[in-house]
Parts: C-alpha cells; structure tokens; sequence
C-alpha cells in the first residue's frame, strides 16, 4: 500500500519550554548540486487522501528534494460546530519531509483542548523518533489569538550549519516569535508541506476542531540546487491532500480548488471533525504533531 503519511505512529511526550535548542544526532548530510529537478507545468496537483492532513505536499519522492519552505496564514478563529476541547485541535505548519521518509522538520500553530493558541517547532528524525518537540507556553497569555498573522520558515542547510536545519516562526501581529538554533537531524528532505492537521494524541488522533478556514499566502520553496528561486508549488510535481476517513471518503477538511493560485496563495476549509477520539489530550499534554 502506498505510504500517505508516516508520523502517526508516534505518543505524546514532554513539552520542552527553551525558546532555542540544538540537538546532538549527526545529520547523515543531503548533499547540494547543481542538477535541477525536472519540473513540471503548472497544472492542477496530484488528489490523495489523509486521514489527518490537508493541504499540499511539493515533491515528487526522487530527485535533489527542497531546501526551503515557507508560508503565512492568519491563525483561525474556531467555529461553534466544533471549537477546540478536549478531543478536538487542530495544527497548522510549513514543513520540509515526513511524507516520503519518517523524518519531519515542521514548525507553525496550535489551537490546543483548552483553545489556547500556540507556536511550535518540532523535529522527527529518520526513524520516526521525536528529537525536539518545543512550543511557546500559553502563548494565549500574551494577546496570542485568532485572526493573527504568521510568518513560519523551515531552513536545510547543505553548507551553513553544519548540514542542518533551522526554523523560524513569527507572530507579526503581537511580536510573538520562536526560533530554532541549528539543528542537526537525519530528517528528510524530499517533500515541502503546507498543513491543516489534527494531531495524533497518545492512542488516537484528535477530532478536527471546527478551524473555519485557513487563508494560505506566501505559499513558496526553495529546491536543493545552487541559485535555486523560491517558486510556487505547480513548479514541480505536488499533491492536494484531502483530509478524509473511511471506504466512501467523509471528507473533514478541504482545499478550494485543486492547486495552488498563481499569487501563491490557497484556501484550506473545515467541513467535519471525523470518528470520536478514543485518546485524549489534557490542557498539559498537548500533542504538538
């Protein structure tokens, strides 16, 4: 069977509170050519389903990978249908691997089960393994609501940082910020995201709180080659990911459209929040997925 996504074998773990952090796993290294990947025209993406993502995914599995993701959204402002409780999240993220290969660098927001807004990084490496999980700490303190704009970025670094990765994550509406040191990390490199997601808690995933919409802008990556420009997703080979469970798919979460504009912007809309969980995820266990 294809593989759609790899993470969700994974359980909630300890949150970490420092706002920079490396770790020590040696990156087995992605090395940076000059050998372009082949594009493709612009044209509407590849349509897959996921139990618990939806968005894009850029990459086509083979090839050089990326080496740079980025994209802005304004943080979402939950319905009356499903808002954030105990069962029920939703993430949002721009991230580089984990959906060819186990290992994931991924940062960007967290409506979590007391519907507190958060940011988040968070590292898995090549076996699946969590190797940095960190959130700023009831970011709702601080003004951190719906309707916020953010700025997130996820960095490889064939030659600066030793070979590793950085992000960045930027609530330019009430100076809210997190920020990665370099992080050194076998992760994959051969797909860029962009991802509503309902996290994976302890034994099950979460029901999709009710987010309304995502307003996707700045929708752009970079390809690992020298001199390679950022570009819209329809440069190279991506898939629309339509998050929906059982045989004759419920759909729960939705692109309008099945591409990425050509203004690099996309909308990704709630229509249900699928089966019951069986798992939960208390107000101090947040599952950062």
């Amino acid at each position: 069977m294809q593989r759609l996504l790899i993470r969700f074998i994974m359980s909630c773990s300890s949150v970490l509170f420092a706002l920079m952090i490396s770790a020590c796993i040696v990156n087995t290294g992605f090395a940076a050519t000059n050998t372009r990947l082949q594009p493709t025209s612009p044209s509407a993406s590849v349509i897959k389903y996921n139990s618990h993502w939806s968005g894009y995914v850029l990459g086509s599995g083979s090839g050089n990978g990326f080496k740079s993701v980025q994209g802005s959204w304004n943080t979402q402002c939950t319905g009356s249908a499903a808002p954030a409780s105990a069962s029920q999240q939703v993430s949002t993220w721009v991230g580089l691997g984990g959906y060819y290969g186990l290992g994931l660098v991924q940062t960007g927001t967290e409506i979590d089960d007391a519907g507190n807004y958060h940011l988040f990084l968070e590292v898995i490496n090549a076996n699946g393994v969590d190797q940095i999980k960190q959130y700023v700490p009831n970011a709702s303190a601080t003004g951190f609501g719906c309707g916020q704009h953010i700025q997130a970025v996820v960095y490889y670094h064939p030659a600066g940082c030793s070979g590793g990765f950085t992000t960045s994550i930027v609530n330019s509406s009430n100076n809210t910020s997190l920020a990665s040191g370099c992080i050194f990390s076998n992760s994959d490199i051969q797909s860029a995201e962009w991802i509503d997601e309902r996290p994976y808690c302890q034994t099950d995933f979460a029901t999709l709180a009710d987010f309304n919409w995502t307003g996707w802008s700045n929708v752009l990556a970079q390809a690992n080659y020298s001199g390679a420009a950022w570009v819209n997703p329809n440069a190279y080979y991506n898939i629309n990911i339509i998050m929906a469970v059982g045989h004759t798919p419920s759909t729960m979460a939705a692109t309008d459209g099945n591409s990425v504009n050509s203004d690099n912007t996309f909308t990704d809309r709630w229509y249900n929040s699928g089966p019951a969980t069986t798992g939960s995820c208390g107000y101090h266990t947040q599952c950062l997925c």
